[in-house]
């Protein structure tokens, strides 16, 4: 299996943490805790960096997780398939 990043693992607490918000369970707590690591990710840190490729006006450009690699191809408009 491939290595989770902690973008993954974030992303995916923060996205049960809205689901919560949404059926009232400490709903200011959770929203406001969801929408800060899914700012961090896409950019609001300290290096005013999007952890996600493609996103924003700056984001890695070395990939290192397995899936990433092919985001270039498609970037670059050639058929991964």
């Amino acid at each position: 299996t491939e290595k989770q990043t902690s973008q993954f693992v974030s992303a995916n607490f923060a996205f049960i943490a809205l689901t919560a918000a949404e059926l009232g369970i400490k709903s200011t707590e959770y929203k406001t805790w969801a929408l800060g690591q899914l700012n961090y990710i896409l950019g609001d840190n300290n290096y005013s960096m999007s952890y996600e490729v493609g996103f924003g006006p700056s984001y890695p450009t070395q990939y290192h997780q397995g899936e990433g690699k092919y985001i270039k191809y498609v970037i670059n408009g050639n058929n991964i398939l």
